[in-house]
């Protein structure tokens, strides 16, 4: 990713990369050497999607029985429960 980025800011030096980083499954390269969340810091200058903070406010998109923290609270179910009925008015 380091040496995309490099031939990338030749091109274009404004560029701004950005993306999800995840094993997504199998992969041939050596652990130390892929793009995930916990090799950020060795892409300096690569911004990185982190479902971690996703998961705190909504919920897990994997598991049902992850709540998320926010979420949890009764104030932000109260909140979230007005706004999806107003959400469903404006949609009929």
């Amino acid at each position: 990713m380091n040496v995309i980025a490099e031939r990338l800011k030749e091109i274009r030096p404004d560029i701004y990369l950005y993306g999800e980083g995840w094993n997504g499954g199998p992969s041939s390269l050596a652990e130390e050497k892929r793009a995930f969340k916990a090799s950020a810091k060795k892409m300096p200058g690569i911004g990185m999607f982190n479902d971690d903070i996703r998961d705190t406010i909504k919920g897990s998109v994997f598991y049902d029985d992850h709540l998320a923290s926010l979420m949890a609270a009764p104030i932000w179910k109260m909140h979230y429960a007005m706004a999806l009925q107003e959400q469903s008015h404006i949609h009929r």
